[in-house]
């Protein structure tokens, strides 16, 4: 199979993304460009840095699969930042930095006592008092001592130096589980002023995408004005019944607000591009004086924020950030699930230990039977064959289960009927969180959030043009196995392909 960065078409009819279009900048330099000696170096490249001599001993042209281990599973445990791969795309000749860190991390101890060995092994038993051979030549014994210390010496500052060079790219990312390192950025839980991302009914707020992308605007823009940071969702089913706070609590009590000065920006579709631009430059003290600002955001708004010079020091923290790691480490900051809903997981949990890999595809039609209210046609019935024959190498139910997120009940049903040994499901109806009938509301949302986690959690992940899918491939931070159906075309992508690009989405 061609590599995701090449040309052309593989066997499975696959188109292999065009790598001019990957490259292009997506207002964040590369892994790349951003680190002082590269993660995302060709294997060659890295030897010539490294020197072969270390290099035989670490097998790195081996690919290191980091996938997302199942079993005792909550979102903030299960998703830092650079957990299970990198959160920028590279080509598959590449070695994964984070990846390469780990496994040096892991087996460090290994890793030096190998080359220790080799060392005085060699300086015991190849440097006699007598001569050594050496290219052809003849050592006079006194300097074989010399040469073979040498040579241990080196092995041991290059182990060194990819040990230090390896936790350097721990600490530039987002890491596990400490903040010392990370950078990340609170919103100032002891401010007596707000910014708080509100959908109340009073505005159409768009679907879980669309809203995705409002919390983390307004998140972000909390961090700015240096402001406590809140979320009000109640317009259909009150977000709180689905989530709890995790690290922050944007839980707002309505006391401590209730007679402060405030100001609502509800901006959507066009509106929402032309405020989303003008912040490139905005003085946002200057603009939102109120005590209490409420945003009702549907655009991604990352992209522009981060240009914004006027708060380079707020927003230090993104700096090395690829927009996938943005989505991902504030989301889970945010949000954890409610028990409720996390046993509903289990089935999905449970393929791992039974050694099974997940196939999953996020499929919009847009206007449909299912959803006829829905403002666009995104594809059609007649495309999906494509997608059929794509799973058909899957349809081995002693190694695979394929889950199909969509928002159409046929490609639901024809999924069931084609797949019937292989395919899984999480009950309920299809659900638009703004669009469906507001029947069984709650239960709707449930399928919702869990179709979105259970996406991120895949060993193969297919997206179409959706917010919802391209959140779910952000959260999945593995570039392995990423595809983009786009009508009746799957190429491989990651999540720096065009359709990742924060200016050409909604």
């Amino acid at each position: 199979m061609a590599d995701p960065g090449s040309r052309g078409e593989d066997s499975d009819g696959v188109e292999a993304e065009d790598e001019s279009e990957s490259e292009k900048r997506r207002g964040v330099p590369s892994l790349r460009e951003r680190l002082p000696m590269s993660a995302g170096l060709g294997v060659g490249e890295l030897r010539a840095r490294l020197g072969v001599w270390l290099s035989n001993v670490v097998a790195l042209d081996g690919a290191v699969d980091c996938l997302v281990e199942f079993g005792d599973y909550s979102l903030s445990e299960t998703f830092p930042i650079g957990a299970t791969g990198p959160g920028q795309g590279m080509r598959n000749d590449a070695v994964d930095g984070r990846m390469l860190a780990t496994w040096i991390k892991k087996y460090q101890h290994l890793l030096f006592s190998v080359l220790l060995v080799a060392g005085l092994s060699s300086l015991m038993v190849l440097a006699p008092r007598g001569n050594v051979s050496y290219m052809d030549k003849k050592i006079p014994g006194n300097y074989s001592h010399l040469l073979f210390s040498v040579l241990l010496v080196a092995g041991l500052s290059s182990s060194t130096i990819i040990y230090m060079y390896s936790n350097n790219i721990m600490n530039m990312n987002i890491g596990i589980t400490s903040d010392v390192n990370t950078g990340f950025s609170y919103s100032n839980a002891n401010s007596s002023k707000y910014v708080i991302y509100i959908c109340d009914g009073k505005n159409l707020c768009g679907g879980y995408g669309d809203r995705q992308k409002g919390i983390v605007a307004s998140y972000i823009i909390s961090v700015m004005l240096n402001r406590q940071f809140g979320v009000i969702m109640n317009d259909s089913c009150d977000i709180k019944q689905m989530f709890k706070p995790n690290q922050i609590n944007w839980i707002v009590d309505n006391n401590k607000i209730k007679n402060k000065t405030s100001k609502r920006i509800a901006a959507l579709d066009g509106y929402c591009d032309k405020l989303r631009k003008s912040m490139i430059e905005m003085d946002l003290d200057q603009e939102y004086k109120e005590e209490v600002i409420y945003f009702s955001l549907n655009l991604e708004f990352v992209f522009y924020l981060r240009q914004n010079i006027r708060y380079e020091k707020q927003l230090k923290w993104l700096e090395h950030l690829s927009m996938s790691e943005i989505y991902n480490v504030v989301w889970h900051k945010l949000f954890k699930l409610r028990p409720h809903i996390q046993e509903k997981l289990d089935p999905f949990l449970d393929l791992k230990k039974q050694g099974l890999k997940l196939i999953s595809a996020q499929i919009r039609l847009g206007k449909n039977p299912t959803i006829p209210r829905d403002s666009k046609v995104v594809n059609s019935l007649n495309n999906m064959n494509v997608l059929w024959q794509f799973y058909k190498k899957y349809n081995d139910s002693s190694k695979y289960r394929i889950f199909i997120s969509t928002d159409s009940d046929t490609v639901r049903e024809k999924a069931r009927s084609i797949f019937p040994d292989v395919y899984s499901d999480v009950p309920g109806k299809v659900f638009h969180v703004e669009r469906s009938n507001k029947t069984d509301v709650c239960n709707g949302w449930r399928k919702v959030i869990l179709d979105q986690v259970i996406l991120s959690l895949s060993d193969v992940l297919v997206i179409s043009n959706s917010g919802f899918g391209r959140i779910a491939a952000f959260f999945r931070q593995n570039e392995n196995d990423l595809y983009c159906l786009n009508l009746d075309k799957i190429r491989r992508c990651t999540t720096q392909s065009e359709i990742f690009n924060g200016k050409s989405y909604c």
